[in-house]
């Protein structure tokens, strides 16, 4: 008999392989080692990782519709990329932080 446990288990690897066999079948190419670098990170980290990833590409569509109008004044232009330069360091810094934290806290 299999618990519930083990199942939910059982369907989350399976979920887990079938994606990684969907990303190689579309030409993406993962080594083996950052599969599992992946998926050994909690939960938590990696939902932060896909927010902030979202939030870099968020930023990056806005710059694009954006440039169209600030390309004409070159203030509104340095503006543009200068905002979004500095949201994506942000986030790159405070996603980074969270490393910092934990080899803190190991210490």
């Amino acid at each position: 008999m299999v618990s519930a446990r083990g199942g939910a288990h059982a369907a989350k690897l399976n979920y887990v392989s079938s994606s990684y066999e969907f990303m190689t079948r579309c030409g993406w190419s993962f080594s083996d080692r950052r599969m599992r670098a992946w998926q050994s990170l909690p939960r938590s980290a990696r939902i932060k990782i896909i927010g902030y990833a979202v939030s870099t590409i968020s930023v990056v569509l806005l710059s694009i519709v954006s440039w169209r109008s600030a390309s004409h004044d070159s203030i509104l232009a340095i503006c543009l990329l200068g905002g979004a330069i500095t949201s994506v360091s942000g986030m790159m810094m405070r996603m980074h932080s969270y490393d910092v934290q934990k080899s803190e806290e190991a210490d």
